[in-house]
């Protein structure tokens, strides 16, 4: 009888100990995919910013002349800036 009792108990400490080392995977693999999504976002961004700066026209003085730099400029500014800069002259 006591026997039987001793490996209730210890089946149900493995079965707890199992559980929790499952427990603490899941939460491993979630934090990894998280910072995948992080990395991935900031790579993104990184070649963004550097797909924009590249293809600027500010890098050559014949193109300004030409006045191109202000038409780069009017297209890559995003909405929400100009809003802002309208609003901003209104206020001022």
């Amino acid at each position: 009888m006591l026997n039987q009792e001793e490996e209730i108990t210890r089946s149900k400490k493995d079965l707890k100990g199992k559980n929790d080392r499952i427990d603490q995977l899941v939460q491993k693999e979630k934090i990894m995919k998280d910072r995948a999504k992080k990395l991935k976002w900031k790579l993104w961004r990184k070649r963004s910013m550097n797909r924009m700066m590249s293809s600027s026209p500010h890098n050559t003085a014949d193109q300004k002349e030409k006045g191109e730099s202000s038409r780069w400029l009017r297209s890559h500014n995003l909405p929400g800036m100009r809003d802002g800069l309208r609003a901003f002259k209104q206020c001022g």
